[in-house]
């Protein structure tokens, strides 16, 4: 069933067991792009490339299906977050995630990091030197996403944070409040 592929016992999740992913409970409600959006998300996962293919050929904008946000104090976002990229590395589907960034998704995706995080706290590193090599942002923060070498840390994934410097990483960013990943 689609809703128990993208769970914390996925198949290439197990280093991190704890990290939290996209929950479908928690996704669902808040996708952009009303009906369309929901049909994108349950093609994603389902595996479903060949409906995927058909609705972002039929309508690009489902590329940009996403969860919005919460507004600040409305509660705490737990597994709301993400885009159909961050879904397909949320299933372990590599081939997904490439036929998505071949029918012109950006490899940082439609929120900036999702991706991304997700991929740094997979078992091996393919998804996530693919998503860097494909032009994804090591600092997606500078794009109003994700502070995700930060969230890498804090997660205690260091092989994340090492792989973000190889790719490019920009230690020396200052947060809003002046902080750099180096004063983590």
């Amino acid at each position: 069933m689609p809703q128990e592929r993208m769970t914390n016992s996925a198949s290439c999740f197990q280093k991190y067991p704890d990290f939290q992913r996209p929950v479908r409970e928690s996704v669902l409600p808040r996708l952009t792009n009303g009906e369309a959006g929901r049909k994108a998300y349950e093609a994603v996962m389902a595996g479903d490339q060949a409906a995927v293919a058909q609705l972002v050929t039929t309508d690009p904008r489902i590329l940009t299906t996403h969860v919005q946000s919460r507004a600040l104090g409305e509660g705490p976002n737990d597994g709301e977050y993400g885009d159909l990229l961050a879904f397909a590395i949320g299933n372990c589907d590599l081939p997904m995630a490439q036929l998505l960034i071949d029918k012109g998704m950006p490899a940082d995706g439609a929120q900036a990091g999702a991706a991304l995080l997700i991929a740094l706290h997979a078992d091996e590193p393919q998804m996530a030197q693919y998503l860097l090599q494909q032009g994804a942002s090591a600092n997606p923060e500078k794009k109003g996403g994700l502070e995700v070498a930060k969230l890498s840390l804090l997660n205690g994934n260091v092989g994340a944070f090492m792989m973000l410097i190889r790719h490019g990483l920009d230690v020396n960013h200052a947060d809003e409040l002046g902080s750099t990943i180096l004063h983590e």
